[in-house]
């Protein structure tokens, strides 16, 4: 048994027993039953729990009650016989542990005014016991003690109760009853035909209540004020439990589609949200139950009528379908609606209706057979969800719990879908900074100064459930004096009356309709279903009929700027998506880029965040990490990002943030530019590039050039290492070369400066340190659970903080700071494995031959940089070593003709072959597929006829300023494991291999290091006197 987890004294009190006189640990309560009736109750001598209970001359006990202290379950037993006795039962007709089966009792029989047996009743305490009494039977569960064995004992029992009660926190006390009518199950003779006959289905409502009479036990409706809040023990990961017993119910029923079932179940859902919106009064019955006199036909029609209600006011969607009052009219135009034949009609159109109706189809329909299969599944879930209360003014996060667990193992992931988890979107909620939006326009004296936020993929609604959340604090922190207008003040008001704020500021978009559902019940569940939740598609033209409100506009457009937040998850990797898009052409630049076998619609989706944002606008969105570096559209798209925003944040995922993909994403933080801005960084780029070089008509434009010399030195360190500036310009030949010169030039500009905040997940158990969580497919415990396991329960990560937008040690702080253009705060010890600060144009591959506009969020950390007794140097610079890339030339295996030449490829020999392309002294370095690690093998020499396939960089050294032994150690000695981060397996590419600095000491000297290194056996200590013959010991750990 459970110990007593409240002061005994507040159960008795809540069942009206008080002390006695000069006696504080006797208590007592008298019961007007023809006559007084007392029960005491004699506390333990701490008076903190029972020592006995004295239930009085009538009531029967076949046990003692003494010695139970903190034995909470004897106090369930108590409370259930003053319910019983408070309702009007005779004590002489109550019987305490009437029977006994090996070493447990039942713990109360009621018996009728003939003696027979009338209830039999087992009480258990709160939560998981009386869940796991509930499960016991519906399992058939042999080995635990249950009400079926003990009926057996007495048949003429009308009904067997498990029940439980605990206080409620406001005084009183709650209670629950699981009850099962005996009488269809007469004439078994042991628990297993019992179970067989048995539909499963428990009844909550008719031993106790308003209405309840003794001896007479009846299942009325559920009324409103009788609706349940859900709580721990109804949704935490055990038997009886809500999400379990639906999975139970699945399991039982044999339904083998699971993805449809959970579709079902969201519908059910969309139904008794509808209902408990519409049923106003307290004494009103609700609408979404199963009586226990219902027919199948009776409940699915109502259940009918409340989901196209639902669809209708909540998705804007109206459904096709005929009235009974339609076909009254015609049969009345046709002949009569009242004639038997009519009736017949009326009889075999509702049929039709029910059996093609598919929103509650668990199974298919076929026939009438299949017809009630599905039907007693429908009744199941009905039964479990009618008790509980859904729909609430403000968040519910058990309801929220069982809802994530429906859509973890219910939803399947397709066609480019993975959900974020909600601690992913409430990150990205929490390093936006909303304050600032509301503190901007509350200045400028709007009245709508909330955020206008939108998602234009919702999938299953997280983005918005957490914004919904984060903007609901600042309305309720908002204080009327802080206001600028008199609008405001009554805009604020209205927003915290019944007339939420969300129908005006929150818009989701979402193709699939089963998610726009998902999507609006997780409104619902997080406390604002008034959110705009649109079944359209998100890449639409603004004019499509599909779209309202402020999505809407009537005049074909590009951009529609009217949201000052967007987040978003968008599918990407989605096939064949251009046959899909009706308006591809008109609605985005980017559509020329699209070819016929493209899947890269998330470059779509990056121009419609463009097209949706006002300037100074925030953006938050997650995609696949290859858009940072690969070609094609991505290139196109990147240009758009460095054009149109301002790129505050990257946060770099590994393959354990999403649960249907091992995708790597990054997660980016931007703020909308004003279109003119790169406008003017391309005119700046062509003026400055036509003054440095002397032509007549850019002098005049020389006084709107200052400063703009510094950047363009700073310029031609970053693309042109090996040129000085004026080199730079001497290299600009013709036109063509200085149009592409000013391109490179403005992306400089516009990224000139700008500081990006990065953080890296890691992998392993570093990423889910850094998430917070892990993903689970164990049965019964799908989704995700905290890393490392917390007894609350609660995630904590280190991307943010649920609450405080400063935390110095999460992430969300530091984009939060950046995006407002704030100094940030010195990277805190916990986050520094994570956390860096790089400019903007540092990361840009603007040394490239051929510039790409990539965006590299990982760098080489290069020691030698801080080498200072020798001359950097770089393999740019000709007169060190020659890359000799042109020359090498891949053979696929099954073309490569074995013979007496070496095929070299990223990490050594990789076969031989029948000619050569090389017949000298290389050092090769592995361009990709390589080994990466430090103190690895990313460089190695070859000597004589060779061949190199285009996975190794080719290097000839000038010999006389460099060996190739050094040049490997140099190499080797480099730690370049952050390509693996990158798509593919990562790519040291030419530009960033020509970019990399390395000292060059005398050719000595070079030897010396080669020698020592010779001498020195394999591993990190074989460095040891390269570190030291160049100075790194000291400021570098060898690491052996």
């Amino acid at each position: 048994m459970e110990p007593n987890l409240m002061p005994v004294q507040s159960w008795l009190l809540a069942m009206g027993f008080r002390p006695a006189e000069g006696n504080a640990a006797l208590w007592h309560k008298d019961y007007d039953i023809r006559g007084s009736y007392r029960i005491a109750a004699e506390l333990t001598a701490d008076g903190t729990s029972m020592g006995r209970i004295d239930y009085g001359p009538d009531i029967r006990s076949g046990r003692s009650t003494a010695g139970i202290e903190g034995r909470k379950e004897h106090l369930v037993q108590l409370e259930c016989v003053n319910r019983l006795l408070e309702t009007g039962y005779a004590p002489r007709h109550i019987e305490l542990a009437p029977y006994g089966r090996k070493n447990a009792d039942l713990d109360i029989c009621v018996r009728d005014a003939s003696g027979a047996g009338f209830l039999l009743i087992d009480c258990r305490s709160w939560g998981k016991p009386y869940n796991h009494a509930l499960q016991a039977l519906v399992q058939n569960d042999y080995k635990k003690d249950q009400l079926f064995h003990y009926y057996l004992l007495d048949t003429n029992v009308q009904y067997v109760v498990v029940y439980t009660s605990a206080p409620d926190g406001d005084g009183g006390l709650k209670y629950n009853t699981g009850i099962v009518a005996m009488a269809p199950l007469r004439g078994c003779d042991d628990p297993g035909e019992m179970y067989e006959r048995w539909d499963k289905l428990f009844q909550s409502k008719g031993l106790f209540g308003e209405d309840a009479e003794p001896y007479r036990v009846r299942f009325t409706g559920i009324k409103q004020a009788e609706l349940k809040p859900l709580e721990r023990a109804d949704v935490e990961e055990s038997d009886g439990t809500l999400f379990n017993t639906f999975a139970e119910i699945l399991r039982r029923h044999v339904v083998s589609d699971k993805n449809n079932a959970y579709n079902v179940i969201f519908n059910l859902i969309l139904c008794k949200i509808v209902d408990e919106d519409h049923v106003r009064r307290p004494d009103e019955e609700m609408a979404f139950q199963w009586k226990a006199d219902e027919t199948d036909e009776d409940v699915l029609e109502r259940l009918s009528r409340l989901y196209r209600t639902g669809v209708t006011a909540y998705l804007g969607i109206t459904l096709a379908d005929f009235a009974d009052s339609l076909l009254d009219d015609e049969l009345q135009r046709v002949g009569g609606a009242s004639s038997d034949a009519a009736a017949g009609i009326k009889a075999l159109f509702r049929r039709f209706k029910l059996y093609k109706s598919h929103e509650f189809a668990f199974k298919e329909i076929l026939d009438e057979r299949t017809f009630r299969d599905n039907a007693r599944i429908v009744k199941a879930v009905v039964k479990l969800l009618e008790r509980f209360r859904f729909k609430e003014p403000s968040k519910l996060p058990l309801l929220g719990d069982f809802f994530e667990r429906l859509l973890n193992i219910g939803v399947k992931q397709e066609a480019g879908q993975f959900f974020t988890p909600i601690p992913i979107a409430a990150y990205n909620c929490m390093a936006i900074p909303f304050e600032a939006i509301v503190a901007r326009k509350i200045a400028a004296g709007e009245s709508s100064f909330l955020p206008y936020t939108i998602d234009y993929a919702c999938g299953s609604g997280h983005f918005l459930t957490e914004a919904l959340e984060r903007i609901g604090r600042l309305v309720e922190a908002c204080r009327p004096e802080e206001l600028q207008t008199q609008a405001q003040r009554d805009r604020l008001a209205k927003w915290r009356s019944a007339d939420g704020w969300a129908r005006e500021f929150v818009y989701g978009i979402e193709k699939d309709f089963r998610l726009v559902k998902t999507s609006k019940v997780a409104c619902f569940l997080h406390g604002d279903g008034g959110a705009n939740v649109l079944y359209a598609d998100g890449l639409a033209g603004f004019d499509s009929p599909t779209f309202h409100g402020r999505l809407r506009t009537n005049e074909p457009t590009a951009d529609h700027p009217r949201f000052d937040v967007l987040i978003a998850n968008p599918p990407y990797s989605v096939e064949n998506f251009k046959y899909t898009m009706k308006d591809g052409a008109r609605c985005f630049e980017l559509f020329a880029h699209v070819t016929d076998k493209s899947d890269n619609i998330e470059c779509l989706f990056i121009e419609r965040a463009k097209q949706l944002l006002v300037p100074g606008g925030f953006a938050a969105i997650i995609l696949p990490s290859s858009l940072l570096l690969n070609q094609g559209i991505h290139q196109k798209a990147r240009e758009l990002l460095l054009k149109y925003f301002r790129i505050v944040g990257i946060v770099e995922f590994g393959n354990q943030t999403f649960a249907a993909t091992g995708q790597r994403t990054v997660n980016l933080h931007l703020e909308r530019r004003a279109d003119h801005e790169w406008r003017q960084a391309a005119e700046a780029a062509r003026a400055l590039l036509d003054t440095l070089a002397g032509t007549d008509e850019a002098h005049a434009q020389l006084s709107s050039l200052d400063g703009l010399q510094d950047i363009y030195a700073a310029y031609c360190a970053a693309a042109h290492p090996d040129r000085t500036p004026d080199a730079c310009l001497t290299a600009l030949t013709d036109e063509a070369s200085r149009e592409r010169e000013a391109v490179r030039l403005m992306y400089f500009m516009l990224a000139w400066d700008q500081p990006v905040v990065i953080a890296h997940s890691r992998e392993g158990d570093e990423e889910k340190l850094f998430l917070g969580y892990e993903h689970s497919d164990r049965k019964k415990y799908e989704g995700i659970h905290p890393y490392p396991h917390t007894a609350d329960k609660k995630i904590v990560s280190v991307l943010h903080d649920e609450l405080q937008v400063d935390h110095p040690d999460k992430i969300s702080t530091y984009m939060y700071a950046n995006f407002l253009r704030r100094p940030l705060p010195p990277v805190s010890e916990r986050l520094a494995k994570h956390l860096h600060v790089r400019p903007l144009h540092e990361m840009l591959d603007l040394a490239s031959e051929d510039f790409k506009a990539r965006v590299f969020i990982d760098s080489l950390d290069n020691m030698y940089t801080r080498v200072t007794a020798y001359e950097l140097v770089t393999l740019a610079d000709s007169s060190v070593a020659e890359v000799l890339d042109h020359l090498r030339k891949p053979v696929k295996k099954s073309n490569r003709t074995s013979g007496a030449y070496p095929y070299y490829g990223a990490s050594g020999k990789a076969g031989l072959i029948d000619a050569y392309l090389f017949d000298e002294d290389l050092v090769l370095i592995g361009e990709d597929g390589a080994k990466w690690g430090e103190y690895e093998h990313t460089a190695y020499a070859i000597s004589g006829k060779s061949w190199v396939n285009n996975h190794a960089h080719v290097i000839r050294v000038n010999k006389e300023r460099l060996l190739e032994a050094y040049l490997v150690a140099v190499f080797n000695r480099l730690d370049f494991s952050y390509l693996k981060r990158r798509p593919n397996g990562g790519k040291l590419l030419k530009s960033e291999l020509t970019a990399i600095k390395f000292p060059l000491p005398p050719l000595e000297l070079q030897r010396a290091i080669a020698a020592g290194m010779d001498r020195a056996p394999a591993g990190p200590m074989r460095y040891e006197a390269l570190d030291r013959l160049l100075g790194l010991t000291g400021t570098e750990t060898i690491r052996g």
